[in-house]
């Protein structure tokens, strides 16, 4: 780095200081205000120095760096040191040379000076989003009719996590379309205007992203002709497999509409506006970004689920009973150090260069004030550092969810299928070295292969997200259970209880719990969709198997192969994380019941015999909690049992919201609530078919 970068290094680093940082930022608001008759400056823009000054130069430089960083490597705090120092590095003198410098360009009028720019320009959250009416030009706004990119509309509504069923039907008719014409759709969209869409859908011939949907297209239209109009005994190819290709496009298609489904109606209007540029397209492609689970990922997710539930983080502090260990304190550090770093950057970078992609520093500021307060190894941490190490730890545990190789084991076993088959029933067919059967084979096995390894991501990411929400739950429950749960023998507690005689705790502990769901909310509500189609799938050969079995439909060979296969591997998937949802469903009551197990630990101690004795309780847990509940009221009997009742006061909140939660946001599939009873009802049902036919078939065969 040479010597002018170092004083650019400098002059950014300096503003880090929150209490330089609002004074530059009053300043630069004023400086605004002056210059609201200036159309054609930029809206965003908050600094008044133009695009040719180096310090905005150095900044777009190093965004472009942590950006590039993020896509390649993941959020890695290593790969730059202007990342790592950025909170450590505090320099007066270049805050006075920025001052200075914006000072020569533009004298301030005091007398225009609004005194509430200095309280929106400390807010909180999005005050704009509160309590106001639409403005007049809503329809304009909602046509985007301006110059907007996506990044700044995925950074705006990055909380929005609602299900719209005409995007859903819209896009789902788009990619029907799509595989029915292939890329000559052009003559149904160009007529309606729909040119953007076709080509950020990937429709076009050469467009970003189109080579998989393109060999999709191509591959099922040419095996459905083969089976139309060229003769049986050529092709090989069954009708089962035919429509099992159609169906597994179309449960693509539905998984691909989900993912629009969720968008925002402004987002949506984005792509039917403009050409999105790869970068763009790239976002989310497959479930990318979530699927790698980086710190970036962790801390724009985690909130905007407290944007979602309107968690006030500065009374999100949460303190712990026994003490942390020494590793996982370290990494709680750390953690709620990577979570200052990124969100100061943001901070900084959009304050110079005018960028409103991401304004979650604003919101995380509290953390700032409690820095000091961690060197001295306290026990209490926001929430969100809790809930980012928890999620962390699940992710570092849990690998096999990041690696492909399961699912390109699926994919390889069911497009070899056919060509066992042949070779096991028509092994003459590979000695003739039949050139049709061979194309047609080589295409349903690309067919099959590609299909099945999109399948197997999306089936991969439903049971991902349900496993994730099930250890949360688990972790929830080892917070506030002060000993050990004997259910979860096995699984490691990775925090102490939390300080039960906190009755603040029990808030917080319940916002934790809340979070914990709406974390990835916009992900798992498009997994869920997708569980309720592949439950269809899953019945579907079974039913076909079953009516084999009982000689009411006669199938050949392949189609038992295809159908077994196809039965197995959608079952399990869905068995898994229909069992992972009741299990999350079931944690509502069970959480209920230990908050009522601890009431009566705490009523138990408004005893008089109790209170007066001067002897401790034999006890461990009464001892303890005793003891704390003296140290706080200075041994006095009566602000003991006025403390108690707080506390049990606390309690009866926290129960009555897990059950508003429980009533209003289950697990669902097809609209049920998902339950053991449920599914064990299911599972004898279908236990006692497969039985009867079984038997049936053997007696018979």
């Amino acid at each position: 780095m040479d010597f002018n970068e170092n004083q650019l290094r400098e002059r950014f680093l300096s503003i880090n200081d929150d209490s330089q940082y609002h004074d530059l930022k009053q300043k630069n608001q004023r400086k605004k205000y002056n210059n609201v008759n200036s159309s054609d400056r930029s809206k965003t823009q908050t600094f008044q120095e133009d695009q040719n000054d180096d310090l905005v130069k150095y900044i777009k430089k190093l965004r472009q760096s942590f950006r590039s960083q993020r896509q390649e490597k993941g959020y890695s705090r290593e790969n730059n040191a202007d990342f790592i120092n950025l909170g450590e590095n505090f320099n007066e003198n270049g805050l006075k040379q920025i001052e200075m410098q914006q000072d020569e360009q533009q004298i301030l009028d005091g007398d225009q000076y609004n005194a509430d720019q200095i309280t929106n320009s400390q807010s909180y959250s999005y005050d704009s989003d509160y309590f106001k009416q639409d403005s007049s030009n809503f329809d304009q706004m909602m046509n985007l009719e301006g110059d907007v990119n996506l990044d700044e509309l995925q950074g705006k509504f990055s909380y929005y996590a609602s299900w719209s069923w005409p995007q859903f039907f819209e896009f789902f008719f788009y990619h029907i379309i799509y595989y029915i014409f292939g890329p000559f759709c052009i003559i149904i969209f160009y007529p309606f205007n729909k040119t953007y869409i076709y080509r950020n859908l990937g429709f076009n011939l050469g467009g970003d992203f189109s080579f998989i949907q393109f060999v999709l297209w191509i591959t099922n239209l040419f095996i459905t002709i083969a089976y139309i109009f060229i003769p049986k005994t050529s092709t090989f190819v069954e009708v089962f497999e035919v429509y099992n290709m159609w169906i597994m496009v179309v449960f693509r298609i539905f998984s691909i509409s989900c993912k629009y489904a969720m968008l925002h109606p402004m987002t949506i209007t984005l792509y039917k506006k403009k050409i999105l540029t790869k970068e763009e397209k790239l976002k989310d492609f497959y479930l990318a970004d979530w699927k790698k689970q980086t710190d970036q990922c962790l801390i724009e997710e985690l909130f905007a689920a407290q944007k979602r539930n309107e968690v006030d983080l500065t009374m999100f502090s949460t303190s712990f009973f026994d003490e942390i260990h020494d590793n996982t304190y370290n990494k709680l550090q750390e953690i709620q150090q990577i979570q200052l770093e990124s969100l100061q950057f943001c901070m900084i970078s959009q304050e110079i260069i005018g960028n409103h992609s991401m304004k979650l520093v604003e919101q995380f500021s509290q953390l700032k004030a409690n820095e000091n307060q961690t060197l001295k190894k306290s026990q209490t941490f926001n929430g969100m550092v809790i809930l980012h190490f928890l999620i962390s730890q699940f992710n570092k545990n849990q690998k096999i969810y990041k690696t492909n190789y399961i699912v390109f084991l699926i994919g390889l076993m069911r497009s070899s299928i056919w060509y066992i088959y042949t070779l096991v029933y028509h092994p003459q067919k590979y000695l003739e070295m039949d050139l049709f059967v061979t194309v047609v084979g080589t295409s349903m096995t690309a067919f099959n292969f590609l299909l099945y390894v999109t399948i197997g991501l999306f089936l991969l990411n439903i049971i991902f997200d349900s496993h994730r929400i099930y250890y949360l739950m688990v972790q929830m429950l080892f917070l506030i259970k002060p000993k050990k749960d004997q259910n979860y023998i096995q699984t490691q507690k990775y925090l102490p209880t939390l300080n039960l005689t906190q009755n603040n705790n029990f808030k917080n502990w319940v916002q934790l719990r809340r979070l914990s769901i709406e974390y990835g909310k916009r992900f798992w509500k498009r997994g869920q969709a997708n569980l309720s189609f592949m439950l269809l799938y899953s019945i579907y050969p079974a039913i076909c198997l079953i009516l084999y079995m009982l000689d009411v439909f006669h199938f050949c060979e392949l189609e038992i192969w295809f159908m077994t296969f196809d039965f197995f591997i959608t079952f399990i998937s869905v068995a898994v994380c229909l069992y992972f949802s009741a299990c999350i469903n079931y944690s509502f009551v069970y959480h209920i019941s230990n908050l009522e197990e601890i009431q009566i630990v705490f009523r138990n101690l408004q005893r008089e015999d109790l209170l007066q004795q001067k002897q401790e309780p034999s006890n461990y847990l009464y001892r303890i909690i005793l003891k704390n509940l003296r140290e706080k009221t200075g041994n006095d009997e009566e602000a003991i049992q006025e403390y108690i009742n707080n506390i049990l006061e606390s309690i009866d909140d926290s129960k009555n919201e897990l059950q508003l939660l429980s009533d209003i946001e289950p697990f669902q599939c097809f609209g049920f609530t998902i339950t053991f009873s449920m599914l064990k009802s299911g599972l004898i049902f279908l236990s006692s078919i497969l039985t009867f036919s079984i038997n049936f078939y053997l007696k018979t065969h």
